[in-house]
């Protein structure tokens, strides 16, 4: 097997993965970056985030203490509180050095338009209309393409993770599948920026890509991970029963005014919380689940009917052409919509400097576990998250990088073919068996039958060749485990996880 030598190699070609890349290619002119991604390189969550980024701008109606305590109340009880602190307090920063790149802002630099999601106590989301991950990426992919030290590479799928054979045992770089085969990378340094894992879910708002690499490449590698229960349901992604990636409806349109409407057409949120349809992600995406179950319907409602539908449109474009595309008219329609897997708050643990438990080997983004989150995301916070421990990770690169000596790395061959029905109907199965039993409302006994048959799955698997396609389901696999394993270690519901066996405090040794 053919092998290269790079400094750097970054895995993923989301916010993560390119800004990381940039703030390297300036702080070490002359050392060699290639990004890798599993697809085009403007695919990536990043790409479909919608709302925008939390940020404190406005000093006079908001401040740093607002977002923090917005950001952990979101997290109910599990977020770092030294973590909030620092990302909050970083967040201008950030914003400005993505005008620097070139982002355009809703509104100017001195005065953005900010806007409001669930969870937020006040205004203070930037955002680009209603497309603003694909805005940012376009900036970036642009400002990396001119930089003179980095290489992007599509269509590169990440196998596994290099190991030296030495006593450190640190991560020395990757084997892909390319284009023009499998090859191994050897690097000093590897970023995982992968993002989520919306995938094994049979209904999620992420892109086919989001199969959990990431989660999985550090599990095979040894590096820690935590809070994997924590998987995130973005409340209102509009319903069509045969689509299992729908179309996504920012929060941020209830922040403009929509509001939830049960089959009966009251706007029942209420009911469950004071601050209504703009409750956070885990009270809301439960509150629709019993809602659904109580009349056993599919979805609720979301309506706009009672708003300005020209300004509707100016403000949400993207969403308001696709309303059309479905032929809906919001003056006279209200919106199906009901909840999808969206985002895990658990992942690669990592401290301030993006570091794993594995040496040599970084992690930012949606993949990784910092505290920042807890048990619950308060919206419009991953990117910034993303955008903060990358250019933390930079930083601490720059003022140590330690070049590594690659030992002896043994690199085994790989069959880069698999059979497309076994990789289809196995990932439907997985799919199906987490959307059943590890969705909004969890329950020991069904967790115990996911366990059973994810686990049989992957014996099954394990008799396949080593193909893309197997890794690919590998990767599933092992998520979707490690998310029903600490389902059942958990002995009390916070934010994002619900157990209906766990309205008390239980044993812990009852559920290992």
């Amino acid at each position: 097997m053919r092998s290269e030598s790079h400094d750097i190699v970054v895995i993923g070609s989301g916010i993560a993965g390119l800004s990381f890349a940039l703030h390297c290619s300036a702080f070490f002119p002359l050392r060699k970056i290639v990004v890798l991604s599993k697809a085009g390189i403007n695919e990536s969550n990043t790409s479909c985030a919608q709302g925008g980024i939390a940020a404190v701008m406005n000093h006079l109606e908001d401040s740093y203490l607002k977002h923090v305590e917005d950001t952990l109340q979101a997290g109910d009880g599990l977020c770092d509180r030294q973590t909030v602190e620092m990302v909050v307090q970083k967040a201008p920063e950030e914003m400005r050095q993505l005008m620097h790149w070139g982002v355009n802002f809703d509104g100017n630099g001195n005065q953005p338009d900010l806007g409001k999601e669930g969870g937020h106590s006040t205004k203070r989301i930037l955002h680009c209309k209603d497309h603003t991950g694909t805005s940012i990426i376009e900036v970036l992919i642009k400002r990396c393409e001119e930089a003179a030290n980095i290489e992007l590479r599509e269509n590169h799928f990440v196998m596994q993770l290099l190991k030296n054979d030495d006593s450190d045992q640190a991560c020395a770089g990757a084997i892909v599948c390319g284009n023009e085969g499998v090859y191994a990378i050897k690097a000093h340094y590897t970023m995982l920026a992968t993002g989520g894992a919306g995938q094994v879910y049979a209904y999620t708002s992420n892109p086919q890509i989001a199969t959990g690499d990431g989660f999985s490449l550090a599990m095979e590698i040894g590096a820690k991970l935590q809070n994997m229960a924590f998987v995130q349901f973005h409340p209102t992604v509009f319903y069509i029963s045969t689509e299992a990636s729908p179309f996504l409806i920012s929060e941020a349109a209830r922040g403009y005014g929509a509001v939830l409407r049960n089959n009966r057409g009251e706007e029942f949120m209420y009911k469950y919380d004071s601050r209504g349809s703009l409750a956070t992600r885990d009270v809301v995406s439960r509150a629709i689940y019993h809602e659904m179950q109580d009349s056993d319907v599919e979805h609720v409602w979301l309506d706009f009917r009672h708003l300005d539908a020209n300004d509707f449109t100016l403000k949400f474009p993207t969403i308001a052409s696709y309303f059309t595309n479905r032929s809906i008219d919001i003056h006279t329609d209200m919106v199906p919509v009901k909840p999808a897997a969206h985002y895990f708050c658990g992942g690669v643990v990592t401290n301030e400097w993006g570091q794993t438990s594995v040496a040599h080997l970084l992690a930012a983004g949606e993949c990784t576990y910092t505290g920042l989150h807890g048990a619950n995301r308060l919206a419009s916070n991953s990117l910034l998250e993303a955008l903060v421990f990358s250019k933390n990770a930079a930083e601490n690169l720059k003022a140590h990088f330690n070049e590594l000596v690659h030992s002896d790395i043994t690199v085994p061959e790989i069959n880069c073919s698999c059979s497309a029905i076994q990789y289809n109907g196995l990932k439907k199965t997985v799919q199906n068996l987490m959307e059943k039993y590890v969705g909004i409302v969890r329950n020991k006994s069904g967790l115990m039958k996911a366990s059973n048959r994810l686990k049989d799955l992957k014996n099954i698997l394990l008799q396949s060749e080593y193909s893309v396609n197997a890794c690919e389901l590998r990767n599933m696999l092992s998520v979707s485990l490690a998310v029903v394993e600490n389902s059942l270690e958990q002995v009390e519901n916070r934010g994002g996880f619900y157990r209906v066996d766990l309205n008390e405090k239980l044993d812990i040794k009852e559920y290992i």
